[in-house]
């Protein structure tokens, strides 16, 4: 009598165990992720440089113009930005 109450029990668990098992393949390179990570650690020089510290991707901005204040909270500035992610070749 007990060993029909269990049968539920683990007919519920397959499909939670085979979810969890494709988990891994879901996961990312995060070397090879695009753009600016929020959860990464950079490192900024003085000269408008920022340097991925997980991935070594360089982040380079230049102010061109002075900055123009509309209000207390607004303001903006035109800025170049040169983003790079070194590549690394294996032969």
């Amino acid at each position: 009598m007990s060993l029909t109450r269990g049968v539920p029990v683990v007919l519920s668990l397959i499909p939670l165990c085979l979810a969890f098992a494709i988990f891994p393949v879901l996961a990312q390179n995060e070397n090879e992720t695009v753009g600016f990570q929020a959860n990464h650690v950079f490192e900024s020089g003085q000269f408008g440089e920022d340097v991925d510290i997980l991935n070594g991707g360089l982040t380079l901005t230049i102010p061109i113009g002075p900055r123009y204040q509309v209000s207390q909270h607004l303001g903006y500035q035109l800025n170049l930005m040169y983003g790079d992610v070194p590549l690394s070749v294996e032969s």
